[in-house]
């Protein structure tokens, strides 16, 4: 996402840009070191991403889906194919488990502070 950002900003001349962020895309805005690039978030669907405030049936899915699915998969294929069951893109083993991980804390990313995201900026 910083990258992206970057890549934007040079492409446009721009100083600052709005981003629509969608899911996680907006979620995790405040990992951006360069969040002080962007003037307005358009947050969609951005709610936290933790199963235990998802209501049934699709936290069914989301259990299965972070508890059995994600770990399985990435140990069996060595990714997590989410994209040809409807869940999104496909994901790299390590950004897949560190996902599910999240989601299956109270706290969803926030509980990782510190531990495995060593920088925040969701203050600022």
């Amino acid at each position: 996402m910083p990258a992206a950002l970057e890549w934007l900003l040079r492409k446009t001349d721009a100083s600052q840009a709005i981003l629509i962020g969608h899911s996680a895309g907006a979620q995790l805005v405040g990992l951006m070191p360069n969040h002080e690039s962007i003037s307005h978030l358009v947050a969609v669907s951005a709610s936290s991403g933790y199963v235990g405030n998802i209501k049934y049936p699709t936290k069914l899915a989301a259990i299965f889906f972070t508890f059995i699915y994600i770990p399985l998969a990435v140990r069996w294929l060595g990714y997590a194919p989410a994209k040809w069951i409807g869940w999104g893109e496909d994901l790299p083993p390590m950004v897949a488990m560190q996902w599910a991980q999240w989601c299956r804390t109270p706290g969803y990313l926030e509980s990782d502070f510190g531990v495995g995201v060593e920088h925040d900026y969701y203050k600022n």
